[in-house]
């Protein structure tokens, strides 16, 4: 991959694991995104397994996990949020995490991603994720991905179909972070691009 960066500040862009098993599907692409993505963001990983948080209630609000998680929202300008698909929903862990957000997350470029058996189910993660979005007054991108062990090659990376469409998501976040202006530099040329 080749990238050249204009910004003087890379550009965060924070991958949240909404998976709580160690060794998930989930967790498989928030890092393989992670890697597409890093020519173009500084990446940030962070999983709801580390979190690792208390079920909501508004007498926890303040534990220490939720303040680390609202921080790192907060110093990101762009979220990619990647959930397994649990009966047709989003991980109660993830959903548990969401719960712990004030307004960090308030005109925020957010990219949804499911993880499930196949790759034609995850849809009703996705929506509900969006739902959850907007309902924090983020941005949701229009480009949504949902994966499953068959969009993987033998060597346990995204296959070609699966990359474009991670690069369109790359594209579209970069797009949305400069048209949203909360990068205070010109964009320019500054794309992502396969090698």
């Amino acid at each position: 991959m080749s990238q050249k960066k204009i910004a003087t500040n890379p550009l965060k862009l924070l991958v949240i694991n909404g998976s709580f098993r160690e060794s998930s599907l989930s967790g498989t692409f928030a890092q393989l995104f992670g890697r597409m993505a890093q020519s173009t963001f500084d990446i940030c990983h962070l999983g709801v397994r580390e979190l690792n948080l208390p079920n909501f209630d508004y007498e926890v609000a303040k534990h220490p996990q939720a303040q680390k998680f609202r921080a790192a929202i907060a110093k990101a300008d762009g979220i990619i949020l990647i959930s397994p698909e649990y009966h047709g929903c989003v991980s109660g862990a993830l959903k548990n995490s969401l719960d712990y957000i004030q307004h960090e997350l308030a005109n925020k470029p957010v990219g949804v991603l499911a993880t499930a058996g196949s790759a034609k189910s995850g849809t009703n993660t996705l929506n509900t994720l969006r739902t959850i979005c907007r309902s924090l007054r983020s941005h949701v991108l229009i480009e949504q991905i949902s994966l499953s062990k068959e969009e993987l090659t033998s060597d346990k990376q995204l296959n070609e179909k699966t990359r474009e469409r991670c690069e369109g998501m790359i594209n579209e976040m970069l797009d949305t972070i400069y048209r949203l202006n909360t990068y205070s530099e010109t964009k320019e040329t500054q794309r992502f691009a396969l090698a």
